[in-house]
């Protein structure tokens, strides 16, 4: 179990859910294929900004991603697409970390190493 997840936790495992008691996380050790019953999933990830720019990361969610959890330096930000009001303050962080003037976003590109219950591994585009 470990309470934050990171870039190490990432090189543990690929997958991650919420530990019973909602307060750190757990590895999936087995997710192929993923149960039925099984609670929102953090998902090892690299991004590709609309500018350009390339991110390692994770996806929130199961079905569906509704955040993304981006690594930029030794910092992680979490963007949660249901709340666009808050992920502009944190790309504004993102922008000042990179030394950067402009970050263009979205839509956001993901790809992962992760499959469920196919061989086809987990890609799209997330948008605002």
């Amino acid at each position: 179990m470990t309470k934050n997840l990171s870039r190490a936790s990432f090189q543990q495992s690929p997958v991650w859910k919420w530990d019973e008691s909602q307060e750190g996380h757990e590895p999936v050790v087995d997710w192929r294929p993923l149960k039925k019953d099984e609670p929102v999933l953090f998902i090892k990830a690299d991004f590709i900004a609309a500018d350009g720019s390339k991110f390692e990361g994770y996806l929130v969610g199961l079905e569906s991603f509704y955040a993304v959890g981006l690594f930029v330096e030794n910092n992680e930000h979490v963007l949660n697409l249901n709340l666009p009001d808050m992920i502009d303050s944190s790309i504004k962080l993102i922008r000042e970390q990179l030394g950067r003037a402009q970050l263009n976003l979205f839509p956001l590109k993901y790809k992962t190493e992760v499959s469920f219950d196919d061989d086809k591994k987990l890609t799209g585009v997330l948008t605002l």
